[in-house]
């Protein structure tokens, strides 16, 4: 009987998103999927090694394991999408990003419609400060009915932090502030925080906290907190021991100051603990 694999979620930014759609990243596990394709039998025995190694975090195990099925013929392009999908995400918990681009290339080669790959791919070149090269994955992804808008957002991001101040100001105004759209509210936080005007910046984000759910807060602020925008500090947590976005699943894991303590929304009777994100 063919060996049925469980679908990767390994985006960085997509795990959380189409896991609420999860853009996220999440994509730090392995999420099954009965109905999708199916791995060969002839790489069944290395993929399910290198799905425990996975699950277990044993990085180069999974990526030995990987290494042996893509040497295995016949292979699907189901099975090589799923061979480099999986190594990427091996890569980049290694932070080795550049093997994890490539990765990611090869996936998007036997699969193009891969928006994983896609996102992830932009998202590498973005993490290692290549604003320029990301932009265009970012802006392909635009008008895609589950990202467009942190798409759009991630857009922003590499022109205010790539040196193009005044497209990054008229994406910045084109942002609607009503509806879904979490951009305008963290379009405007990262405007304020990168031009030191941390008041501005604070109103914003408490309007986002107050609005949006926690995982779609974390999945914006991802970025901020990634490039140090955004320090967060936990009062129950050693200062000496910087703390970790426990949300999403970057190439590497944030250094931050600081975490607030998470605050209860009670509105319509449902309590629910979200995270406080402070600006000092």
């Amino acid at each position: 009987m063919i060996h049925t694999m469980r679908n990767v979620r390994l985006g960085l930014l997509l795990g959380a998103l189409l896991a609420v759609a999860n853009l996220a990243a999440t994509h730090s596990a392995v999420a099954a999927d009965k109905k999708g394709p199916e791995i060969s039998r002839v790489i069944a025995k290395e993929m399910t090694a290198a799905q425990k190694a996975l699950q277990a975090g044993q990085w180069q195990e999974a990526l030995k394991e990987l290494d042996a099925a893509d040497q295995k013929s016949p292979l699907t392009p189901f099975d090589k999408k799923t061979i480099y999908d999986f190594k990427a995400f091996a890569n980049i918990k290694l932070n080795h990003l550049k093997e994890a681009q490539e990765d990611y290339e090869q996936a998007l080669r036997v699969d193009p419609g891969n928006i994983i790959a896609e996102v992830n791919l932009a998202e590498l070149k973005f993490r290692q400060k290549e604003y320029d090269l990301a932009r265009p994955g970012f802006a392909a992804l635009e008008t895609n009915p589950q990202i467009g808008d942190l798409a759009g957002y991630k857009v922003f991001l590499c022109d205010l932090f790539g040196a193009h101040e005044a497209a990054a100001r008229q994406e910045l105004q084109a942002f609607d502030a009503v509806g879904e759209n979490a951009s305008y509210y963290f379009g405007n936080v990262a405007w304020d925080l990168f031009h030191h005007q941390p008041e501005s910046a604070r109103d914003f984000l408490a309007s986002a906290e107050e609005i949006y759910a926690p995982k779609k807060v974390e999945l914006y602020a991802a970025s901020l907190l990634e490039f140090g925008y955004l320090p967060l500090a936990d009062p129950t947590v050693d200062s000496g021991a910087p703390a970790t976005n426990p949300a999403v699943e970057p190439p590497s894991a944030p250094v931050v100051t600081s975490v607030a303590a998470p605050k209860k929304n009670d509105q319509d009777g449902v309590s629910k603990t979200r995270l406080v994100l402070t600006i000092p």
